[in-house]
């Protein structure tokens, strides 16, 4: 899915905006651009709370000279994409354990234990697995998530309720090992 539109506010090239381009989800929230319009950071501030602001707020545009002068919200909510972000009302909770590499926009590694106790460990860019702005000199351990997709749930024999969760969607987020799949315990699921 090619994303040419701000995913908060809709702002892009049917209304005169340029088209964003980006080939997936997380090249754009790893871009740390600004929306001309709603002024989201991308990665950073691109959520929905920040978007209820900015509607409260009577939607005012960051670069007011680049409003349309027939400009409607109505007509730019269209080109909207929701949820936004993406997966967030499925995550994994992980812990997030060292910064590894500073090269932009960062990368750290986490882990996340399993219902059988085992440690998987994932490589990931620091803005996908957190909202907070992460370096080598952070803080660690911190806590952190995975965006998942729920695909079953149930109650084991001791009466511990389950998931599967794969983490194939949005980001493509796989274990040191290779696996894409996990079997958590439901309260290591949440929201961010």
């Amino acid at each position: 899915m090619v994303i040419d539109y701000c995913p908060v506010c809709g702002y892009g090239p049917a209304l005169g905006g340029a088209a964003l381009g980006f080939a997936s989800t997380e090249d754009l929230r790893c871009s740390f651009e600004i929306c001309d319009c709603c002024g989201c950071e991308y990665g950073y501030s691109d959520n929905m709370a920040n978007y209820q602001r900015w509607v409260a707020d009577g939607c005012p545009w960051r670069y007011p000279k680049l409003r349309p002068l027939n400009w409607s919200l109505e007509d730019q909510l269209m080109y909207t994409i929701r949820p936004w972000p993406p997966g967030r009302e499925s995550v994994t909770k992980v812990t997030i354990e060292r910064f590894v590499d500073e090269d932009f926009p960062g990368l750290v590694e986490c882990a996340l234990v399993d219902s059988k106790g085992y440690t998987h460990r994932f490589v990931a860019k620091a803005p996908v697995v957190s909202t907070m702005d992460l370096s080598s000199d952070s803080t660690f351990p911190r806590s952190g998530y995975i965006a998942c997709v729920v695909e079953s749930e149930w109650t084991d024999d001791r009466g511990r309720q389950l998931v599967r969760v794969g983490n194939i969607t949005p980001w493509d987020i796989e274990s040191k090992a290779g696996e894409m799949t996990f079997t958590v315990l439901r309260d290591q699921i949440g929201p961010v």
